[in-house]
């Protein structure tokens, strides 16, 4: 979560952006064992963020 946050900052991104996208991320890694085997790919946090978004916005809806 932090390193992809820290990231998501330095690319000039929101803080809510960035806690979104990085939650993406978190929600990926905590599915997998180890440390370094559980860091998700950027392609795969991409998709899980596009997830996350849908469900947010079906449940405001």
């Amino acid at each position: 979560f932090n390193g992809v946050l820290a990231s998501q900052i330095g690319e000039g991104k929101t803080i809510v952006d960035a806690v979104k996208y990085a939650t993406a991320a978190a929600s990926i890694a905590v599915t997998r064992k180890g440390a370094q085997e559980s860091m998700p790919y950027t392609e795969e946090i991409k998709i899980r963020f596009k997830e996350l978004n849908m469900l947010i916005n079906n449940s405001e809806e």
